[in-house]
């Protein structure tokens, strides 16, 4: 699956198979920016749809956990607009690499604090449903189908990103210089991130998925905290971003 996954995506050597560089022997570092700018605007808009269909998943299902994963890609889409950001500033050569490294870590306190309050606000809603008895899901296929296609979502755009991360070769095997390496690695931490965030995502679908599986099999009103339980355990993923995001700032930082 992965393999034929990966020969579907439009993607060869780091580039999208339209981006001219793709069929040359000699890479060039700013079309290298120019398709992970392309790569990030793809799953950006396909971020917002995604999210926008688990939000409404979980309003006509009541499941907190499905509402706990659309959060998360929330935070998904903005690392990919940070992406966005990024790369084209590198492309159009108007700020070096440091320099967008710190803006980098700027939205990334700003993506930190949003995801302290994201999760903050889910675990109140899960302690106050949890106070009031088993929650209520309905419509369980619904809530199937929806993470189903938010878990494809996180596969397709883990893989776009790991094609994209490729490594850009000279056509005489030459190793890059110094200077050029530094950049190079500075470009691929923001797409590492990315990778991460959504490698992330995907495991927090997976369990979505295999709540609702539980909710379609079983009526038993006592299962039904496992949907808390569940919305519990993304807050954690929550959390433990934001704690990494901010100790990282903070150890830069001094």
């Amino acid at each position: 699956m992965k393999v034929r996954l990966q020969s579907i995506l439009p993607v060869r050597q780091g580039h999208f198979l339209w981006c001219p560089a793709a069929y040359q022997s000699q890479t060039l570092a700013a079309d290298c920016f120019k398709c992970k700018a392309q790569g990030y605007l793809i799953a950006f808009v396909l971020g917002i749809g995604i999210a926008g269909l688990e939000f409404w998943g979980s309003h006509i299902t009541h499941s907190l956990s499905l509402l706990s994963d659309a959060w998360h890609v929330v935070f998904d889409v903005l690392g990919y607009g940070i992406g966005i950001v990024a790369m084209h500033r590198m492309y159009g050569m108007r700020e070096d690499a440091s320099r967008v490294a710190v803006e980098r870590k700027r939205f990334e306190g700003w993506m930190a604090f949003f995801l302290l309050v994201a999760a903050t606000v889910i675990l109140m809603e899960a302690l106050q449903r949890a106070f009031y008895g088993a929650p209520e899901i309905v419509e369980t296929f619904r809530m199937l189908v929806v993470t189903l296609i938010g878990l494809l979502f996180n596969v397709v755009t883990y893989f776009l990103f790991k094609n994209l991360a490729i490594q850009h070769e000279h056509g005489d095997g030459e190793a890059c210089s110094h200077a050029h390496q530094h950049t190079h690695e500075r470009r691929d931490d923001i797409l590492r991130a990315n990778m991460l965030h959504t490698l992330l995502d995907a495991f927090a679908s997976v369990l979505v998925v295999a709540l609702s599986v539980v909710f379609m099999i079983t009526s038993d009103k006592r299962f039904r905290y496992l949907d808390l339980l569940g919305a519990i355990v993304i807050c954690g993923f929550l959390f433990h971003q934001a704690y990494k995001m901010l100790a990282k700032r903070y150890r830069h930082s001094t």
